[in-house]
């Protein structure tokens, strides 16, 4: 499926998005480390929800990259990573 979305073949951009959602939904727990590369999407929604799915985790690992998304991210990036490290501090 990673194949199929960064192949040179133009597919849809929504297609594209509930490719990446349907990987990010299925990614087990063990291997949240792979949707932590979904952050620097250029389509602001995948970057959103891989702040949530990110978040909702409470993914330590991550918290360096949402710092980030969340000063240079695209407007739902950042917001959605700024909820992302609210949500890890709770768990401190």
């Amino acid at each position: 499926m990673n194949k199929l979305i960064s192949s040179d073949e133009q597919i849809n951009d929504e297609i594209r998005c509930q490719y990446i959602f349907s990987i990010m939904a299925l990614t087990p727990k063990t291997h949240l480390d792979s949707i932590v590369d979904y952050l620097n999407d250029e389509d602001m929604y995948v970057q959103e929800r891989a702040c949530e799915i990110i978040g909702f985790h409470r993914y330590i690992p991550a918290r360096e990259k949402l710092i980030e998304v969340s000063t240079t991210g695209m407007h739902n990036g950042k917001f959605a990573a700024k909820r992302a490290l609210a949500r890890m501090k709770e768990n401190l």
